[in-house]
């Protein structure tokens, strides 16, 4: 993500981000409901602040090998946006750390695994 505005806001599970207060959104994706927004969140878990996506009032992070709902988390608001990743750290936003204080970012992808199935940008 490009001009690393960002803040973060403190949320309970469900809770929907609002885009026309400056969330930021990660996709839209089509999984689970087609074309619904998924905004930039994290949560923390076992030390870590991990970065996910909001999907459905809750924040998705990945951990210890799987996807994990996260009801206690925090939204990204701001005026950041998606860049073509160039190889470095330059010009990336942190947006969360592991346990060690190891820098972890927001990146995102149009996942398409198969033909004919199409998950939006995740």
């Amino acid at each position: 993500m490009l001009g690393q505005s960002i803040t973060w806001t403190r949320v309970q599970s469900p809770f929907t981000p609002d885009p026309s207060n400056g969330a930021i959104a990660g996709g839209p994706g089509s999984d689970p409901n087609p074309g619904t927004p998924m905004f930039i969140c994290r949560a923390r878990i076992q030390g870590s602040l991990v970065p996910g996506k909001w999907v459905q009032g809750n924040c998705n992070v990945p951990y210890g090998g799987s996807e994990q709902i996260m009801r206690s988390y925090e939204v990204a608001y701001g005026s950041a946006r998606w860049g073509q990743y160039q190889g470095g750290v330059y010009g990336l936003a942190q947006t969360g750390s592991n346990a060690d204080g190891s820098p972890l970012y927001s990146c995102r992808v149009h996942y398409s695994p198969n033909p004919g199935t199409d998950y939006g940008y995740q």
